[in-house]
């Protein structure tokens, strides 16, 4: 039976979460005292931690960080449960350490099926993983990969094509996928939601180091396209909408997270009117899903329009 620890100083959250947990068929020990938390965490041997961000005292992200830097708690998988929905809160539990992360108020079902994805994915062997996508998120697996210090190749089949990975250490030598390379492909094929994906172990020293992709900030800069383009999504035109520049004297985002392809996609409409959407995807470098923020951004400014008559993305 797996072990798992709840840390939420809320008593209406802690009581849902250890009887979610609980009916599940999960050990749990719950406690409302952070510093107790703590305590409790190091001298037991859990499979799982939830843990609460906003606590008196102790907070989730001290708590988090303490857990990370102790050997005896370093490789347990932890769950954020937040009130605080903001994308750029998210990324920041995500960056702390956490490996997945729940937002305020939650329902006991879900809460179960993500423990039960934590407990899973860090039972599975990383010498050969295999699986679908809509159960294992590519960013899940590819945590796995660098904190165990895998080596070889992740291969995935989605709608969109296949993509490949080059992992040396758990760290990327390589990736393409369809048109794209690099880090731009690695975005790509982590937006994907469909599919499926598999992992084989096999020595990579023969490859080059030279074009390493930095996983830890691509996972980061993937999860704040995630957020932010969800809250927009209901604005973008269809793919097939046609597109025009109305001006170029743009506002840059107010983010310090990477920057948008936006004067390419105003350079692309100055020199060809009417380009949908569909063919900016199919034809620019950049990761699908930052092309799409990057044209919700621009709609936005007033820089561009969409067809009148188009109908709207489902």
């Amino acid at each position: 039976m797996n072990k798992i620890l709840v840390i939420d100083d809320n008593l209406d959250d802690l009581t849902l979460a250890q009887l979610a947990l609980s009916h599940a068929g999960y050990d749990v020990v719950a406690t409302g005292n952070p510093s107790h938390g703590l305590m409790i965490a190091l001298e037991g041997e859990f499979d799982g931690v939830v843990l609460d961000v906003e606590m008196p005292d102790l907070s989730g992200h001290e708590l988090l960080k303490r857990l990370r830097s102790d050997d005896r708690t370093r490789g347990v998988p932890i769950l954020f449960l937040s009130a605080r929905t903001e994308g750029e809160d998210r990324v920041s539990g995500l960056k702390a350490g956490a490996d997945d992360y729940l937002d305020k108020p939650f329902h006991g079902e879900e809460l179960i099926v993500r423990v039960q994805r934590l407990i899973s994915r860090a039972g599975k062997s990383v010498e050969s993983l295999e699986g679908n996508l809509e159960e294992f998120a590519l960013t899940d697996v590819l945590q796995t990969l660098l904190v165990s210090r895998k080596s070889g190749f992740l291969i995935i089949a989605a709608p969109s094509g296949l993509g490949r990975l080059v992992l040396s250490e758990g760290h990327v030598l390589s990736a393409s996928y369809g048109h794209r390379v690099g880090r731009e492909a690695l975005l790509g094929m982590v937006s994907e939601s469909h599919g499926r994906f598999r992992f084989v172990a096999q020595v990579t020293s023969g490859f080059s180091r030279a074009d390493t992709i930095d996983l830890p900030s691509s996972l980061l800069e993937a999860a704040w396209i995630a957020d932010e383009l969800a809250q927009r999504k209901s604005a973008l035109p269809s793919p097939e909408a046609p597109l025009t520049l109305l001006r170029r004297d743009l506002a840059r985002p107010t983010s310090t997270l990477p920057t948008l392809p936006l004067e390419a996609i105003c350079a692309r409409l100055d020199m060809k009117p009417g380009t949908t959407l569909g063919q900016l995807a199919a034809s620019e470098e950049a990761a699908p899903d930052r092309l799409r923020l990057a044209i919700a951004f621009l709609l936005e400014q007033g820089a561009i329009q969409a067809s009148p008559t188009d109908r709207k993305a489902s």
